[in-house]
């Protein structure tokens, strides 16, 4: 049965019933559908992955597939080993990859069904709360991202692009219970070198990067993330004052390096204006 679900589904992803695109490039297409059978289905998120780029780059990644594996397969490994580790992320469905004049490959995962993402709760739900209410929310999601945080690095994981739309949540104002975090995108996910320390500043910064300017986000916030941070990994308290000042100076610039590169672009799935 599933060989014949996989395979239409690999000779056309676009056919797939329900399909819904949440990302788009020359190179990388992320869609939501749902797989079906006679007897059942199964709602999923995948994400395409095509060689692009000048001729070079496309050399570099075909050999960098023959050595590591295509980014499905690559993404599947990390996304068992997070599972392992008792970190929460999408359980896997297949890869699909094909090798013909088109070559690509597809990493299809379960669809996470009432989540949302920490991007969004920021910026436009805490706001319409009171602030009485919105206090003990943020109170109880600092705590539930930090410990996320910790969990994946002290598992010995990096990650390049740990932005707060790719942070999940599940009872993100406590109305099904204490608030759960899950992980999604795991292409910038990589293991810690031995010589690298536990605390990844280089995540931290993207995360606060990412949510910088928000209303419902503010420098106290951070200063009690860093806190209950420092805390699950087992650092002094006393550097969570260093590290605040490292991770505000780090996120401007980041944000300023970030506006360089998107000058006169087009960005067809950007947010609301902040």
């Amino acid at each position: 049965m599933w060989h014949n679900v996989l395979s239409q589904f690999a000779a056309d992803p676009q056919a797939i019933q329900n399909y819904q695109a949440l990302k788009y490039s020359p190179t990388v297409e992320v869609f939501r559908g749902r797989l079906t059978w006679p007897d059942g289905g199964l709602d999923i998120i995948a994400k395409l992955h095509r060689p692009g780029g000048a001729s070079l780059q496309r050399w570099g990644g075909q050999i960098a597939t023959l050595l590591r594996g295509t980014r499905a397969r690559r993404n599947l490994h990390r996304t068992c080993a997070l599972l392992a580790a008792g970190v929460n992320t999408a359980r896997p469905v297949a890869i699909v990859e094909s090798s013909g004049k088109t070559p690509h490959s597809i990493f299809v995962t379960e669809f996470l069904d009432g989540l949302v993402d920490l991007d969004q709760i920021v910026l436009s739900l805490l706001p319409r709360l009171d602030t009485t209410r919105r206090h003990g929310i943020k109170k109880a999601l600092i705590e539930c991202v930090a410990n996320l945080f910790a969990r994946l690095h002290r598992s010995g994981w990096r990650h390049r692009d740990l932005k707060a739309s790719n942070i999940l949540l599940k009872n993100w104002n406590g109305a099904g219970g204490p608030p759960t975090a899950w992980l999604v995108d795991l292409d910038g996910l990589r293991r810690r070198l031995p010589w690298e320390p536990l605390i990844d500043r280089a995540a931290l910064i993207r995360l606060v990067a990412s949510l910088w300017g928000y209303q419902s986000a503010t420098r106290t916030d951070l200063a009690r993330f860093l806190e209950r941070y420092l805390r699950a990994v087992g650092g002094p308290d006393a550097t969570w004052r260093e590290l605040f000042r490292a991770i505000v100076a780090g996120a401007r610039a980041y944000q300023q390096r970030s506006a360089r590169r998107k000058h006169g672009k087009l960005d067809v799935y950007g947010t609301a204006p902040r």
